[in-house]
């Protein structure tokens, strides 16, 4: 009888065991190939390649297995399927200019999409008009502004505390107390269950 897919993931994890993740790389590189297939014309279109597809589908694979954690309940292959969808459309996006926000707060936003089963990555004026939602719902609202003035004034550049306290006649720490309060507000609602009503 054939090991299972948590099996399989189980030794490689383990005890390193190259076989285990041989035949996982047999099973499920048709998968990968899949999506990959679906979005090589966006890859393509988007100046990047891919030179040696077999090396990066083996790579999103390992990848996948040690990230794997089976009590969340979710298939081996659903897990691996957004992953590679997830790979894919960072190459596709990878020359584009995101805002640099920090703590990876960006990347939990996107990463929350390919779990979802999104198809696209949001762009800056569709992550500004995200957050923007959230945060209208706070009393204070100058949360709002720290975060325009922070992120959306210049996609290129960040504006320093500083400039932002001078802009909104308040101290740079108060500034920054602001952001944690937003930024506080923006992570419970990608943790959310109501996370798909804004995106």
């Amino acid at each position: 009888m054939a090991e299972s897919d948590i099996e399989l993931i189980t030794r490689v994890k383990e005890d390193c065991c190259d076989d285990s993740l041989e035949e996982l790389i047999s099973r499920h590189s048709a998968l990968c190939y899949g999506i990959y297939n679906k979005y090589s014309k966006s890859i393509k279109a988007s100046g990047e390649l891919i030179d040696n597809i077999d090396l990066e589908k083996n790579f999103i694979i390992y990848k996948a297995v040690t990230s794997y954690n089976p009590d969340k309940k979710t298939k081996f292959s659903t897990w691996l399927g957004n992953f590679t969808r997830y790979y894919c459309l960072n190459v596709i996006n990878s020359k584009k200019k995101y805002v640099p926000m920090e703590d990876g707060l960006l990347n939990s936003i996107r990463e929350k999409e390919v779990e979802l089963n999104n198809e696209h990555l949001l762009d800056n004026g569709d992550m500004q008009e995200y957050i923007e939602n959230i945060l209208e719902g706070l009393k204070d609202q100058r949360i709002r502004k720290v975060f325009a003035l922070r992120y959306f004034e210049d996609f290129n550049k960040k504006n320093t505390w500083v400039n932002i306290g001078k802009k909104m006649n308040v101290s740079p720490q108060t500034a920054i107390n602001l952001h944690n309060r937003g930024k506080d507000m923006i992570a419970k609602k990608i943790n959310s269950k109501s996370f798909t009503d804004t995106v």
